[in-house]
C-alpha cells in the first residue's frame, strides 16, 4: 500500500482502536435483528427510505474509510456488516421478497 492511500484512510480521524470498537458494537447489534431493525426503519418505510438508510450505513462502513491495518477477525465482521446491509436492501427493495419477508 502506498503512503498516500494510508493517509487518505486516516483522514476520517478515527483510530484503529475506535474502529475496532465500532465494528464490534455494530456487528453485535446486527446479530438477531431483522432487516428493518438493522436499517433502523419502520416496516412501512418507503423504498426511498430503505435506500437512504442503507446508503448512510454503507458510507459509514465503506472500505475507503476503514483503516487498512485491521485485524483479520475485524475484517470478517466488517464483511458480515456489509453483507447484511446488502441483503437487507436486496430484500426490502424487491416487492416480492419484501412481501414474503
Amino acid at each position: 500500500m502506498t503512503l498516500g492511500s494510508t493517509h487518505d484512510r486516516s483522514q476520517t480521524g478515527i483510530q484503529v482502536n475506535d474502529w475496532e470498537q465500532k465494528i464490534e458494537t455494530t456487528h453485535n447489534r446486527f446479530l438477531g435483528q431483522n432487516y428493518f431493525q438493522l436499517l433502523a426503519i419502520k416496516p412501512e418505510a418507503t423504498k426511498r427510505a430503505v435506500f437512504k438508510a442503507a446508503q448512510t450505513l454503507n458510507s459509514e462502513f465503506h472500505p475507503s474509510t476503514i483503516p487498512s491495518n485491521l485485524p483479520k477477525s475485524l475484517e470478517n465482521k466488517l464483511s458480515d456488516i456489509q453483507n447484511w446491509i446488502a441483503l437487507a436492501v436486496d430484500t426490502l427493495l424487491n416487492d416480492t421478497k419484501r412481501e414474503g419477508y
